[in-house]
């Protein structure tokens, strides 16, 4: 999947990434934080932070280093006993069904307490709405919410490239796929639900929406 329209949709619906980045000690990919879209001077970025404490940020400190952000909504194994054609033939194999989208660039991490304040308001807004909720960090006393301020790195990942892997069962037959919707739907957990809806969401056309 290429379709920047739908993948940017996708990361706004499903905020949190793995952050993936590399210092003079290798990769570190530890970092589980929100990141929203945002433009710098025209150009799609994605905003967000990390705590000071964490080393991350300091292993790669300088303007032009590079990072992944790495954002996976949904993922479910599947069994080949939902499958129709196993009892018609019997020659099919489990495999893993999910939706999962990368983004890649240059990352810059930033210190200043408007831009930090800028980031956490337009996150929390964003979280705040799918909640119901009316929380703001205006809330806070002014002193708390600056010494809070004081605690985090801004982060901007200049996206160069973007792309995503929407594997939703595209290559069985409308009756496979039936099967391994009931069949997730039968585990009545939240995240088999949830892949459950994006496969059935594929049919008839199979083109993925997340």
């Amino acid at each position: 999947m290429d379709d920047p329209a739908i993948l940017y949709r996708f990361i706004a619906e499903h905020p949190l990434a793995t952050f993936v980045t590399t210092g003079a000690s290798g990769a570190i990919a530890t970092s589980q934080i929100p990141l929203l879209r945002s433009e710098r001077n025209g150009a799609p970025t994605l905003v967000g932070h990390l705590a000071r404490a964490n080393p991350q940020w300091q292993q790669n400190p300088h303007p032009g280093g590079q990072g992944v952000a790495l954002f996976v909504a949904s993922r479910a194994y599947i069994s080949p006993s939902w499958y129709v054609s196993s009892r018609e033939h019997g020659r099919v194999v489990p495999t893993y069904d999910y939706v999962a989208v990368e983004a890649r660039g240059s990352v810059r991490f930033l210190h200043d307490e408007a831009t930090l304040d800028a980031f956490v308001t337009a996150l929390t807004a964003q979280e705040e709405t799918r909640t119901g909720g009316a929380w703001s960090p205006r809330s806070l006393a002014p002193d708390f919410l600056a010494s809070q301020l004081r605690a985090i790195v801004g982060i901007e990942l200049h996206v160069s490239q973007i792309v995503g892997s929407f594997k939703l069962s595209q290559n069985r037959s409308h009756d496979d796929i039936a099967g391994v919707v009931a069949g997730l739907r039968a585990l009545e957990n939240p995240q088999s639900g949830c892949m459950a809806d994006l496969i059935a969401s594929s049919e008839p056309s199979r083109e993925p929406h997340p």
